[in-house]
């Protein structure tokens, strides 16, 4: 690191398993939202949560987890699939059982036989969150939020709008 940069990680002194285990907080929230898992996504959340995508504005656990069980149907129903590509979050440490992270998603939309024509994202959005560490000693999400960036053919009905509902 040069001299004079900043090092947001030492700020807090989170350790290197905290640091591993936020990253795989938000790998694990794609991969159960991308194979229609909603209740182990909405897991991820602390009780009182909220998502934020577009539009769409869910608060608490049990929201978030019937919006994700609803979409999964639908998918399944019109044979949808969704995959929700993103590279390693940058962490910003606020205390040692606080942080937040951003990260920014591509996602890929397409319905039929596998497997289905490359397209362009349906939707390019930056993740938001805050996330602190439970009482169990787990890193969950207190808030999620998708700033929508760029929407195209295939995206969601609430990334094409970006007021909260």
């Amino acid at each position: 690191m040069t001299s004079g940069a900043t090092n947001d990680l030492a700020r807090g002194d989170l350790s290197g398993v905290d640091l591993t285990a936020i990253h795989q907080l938000c790998a694990r929230y794609l991969d159960l939202a991308d194979h229609d898992d909603g209740d182990e996504a909405a897991a991820l959340f602390v009780d009182h949560g909220t998502l934020q995508l577009g539009s769409l504005k869910l608060e608490g656990r049990d929201a978030i987890a019937k919006f994700l069980l609803a979409r999964a149907a639908q998918q399944n129903a019109t044979g949808r699939v969704v995959r929700h590509l993103t590279g390693v979050p940058y962490i910003t440490v606020k205390s040692e059982r606080q942080a937040s992270a951003r990260s920014t998603v591509a996602v890929f939309a397409g319905a039929g036989t596998l497997p289905l024509p490359s397209t362009a994202p349906a939707t390019i959005f930056d993740f938001v969150d805050d996330i602190e560490m439970s009482a169990d000693g787990s890193w969950r999400f207190v808030s999620r939020r998708a700033d929508v960036l760029f929407t195209g053919e295939g995206a969601a009905s609430f990334a094409r709008s970006t007021s909260p509902s």
